[in-house]
């Protein structure tokens, strides 16, 4: 007999007979830390990119830009 996810309102069976959840709610829950976390797109980040952009067209001589591209030079490294 197989099981279903234990999702709310997921009525897949289960990937193995040993999980609790579905194959994609398993993935979730290992991509994202939890079953019901939806992905970020880039969709949703473009209102936001926009503000910034903005932000520092607005003020091009402040010495932070500069501070700010060192420190995530760093962090990228």
């Amino acid at each position: 007999m197989s099981r279903l996810c234990r999702v709310a309102g997921c009525c897949s069976p289960t990937s193995s007979r040993y999980s609790i959840y579905c194959s994609s709610h398993k993935a979730r829950l290992r991509r994202h830390g939890a079953v019901d976390q939806k992905a970020i797109t880039k969709g949703d980040l473009k209102p936001y990119l926009r503000l910034v952009q903005d932000r520092i067209q607005k003020n091009e001589a402040s010495s932070l830009w500069t501070q700010l591209n060192a420190r995530w030079s760093a962090l990228a490294d």
